[in-house]
C-alpha cells in the first residue's frame, strides 16, 4: 500500500468558511474511499465519502479502529 497523497485544496470549511483546507484521501478497511479534510484556520476535521456527502466521524473511526487501532492513532 502506498502512502496517502496530501493535497491542499480550495474549498470552504463547513465550520468557519475558510478556503484553506488540507484533504487526505484514505481508503477504509471496507474498501470505501474517504477524504479526511482539515481546516488550516479553525482546525475543524470532517470525513467525506466519495460522493461528497459527510460521513459520521464516530462510524469512520469505529471501523478503522476495529481494523488496526495502532495505525490510525497517528491521525
Amino acid at each position: 500500500m502506498t502512502a496517502p497523497r496530501v493535497v491542499t485544496v480550495r474549498r470552504p470549511c463547513g465550520s468557519c468558511g475558510s478556503v484553506e483546507v488540507t484533504q487526505v484521501p484514505l481508503p477504509l478497511p471496507s474498501g470505501e474511499q474517504m477524504d479526511f479534510v482539515s481546516c488550516q484556520e479553525c482546525e475543524a476535521n470532517t470525513w467525506y465519502r466519495a460522493d461528497g456527502s459527510v460521513a459520521n466521524r464516530d462510524a469512520v473511526l469505529t471501523e478503522v479502529t476495529a481494523a488496526d487501532r495502532r495505525a490510525w492513532k497517528r491521525l
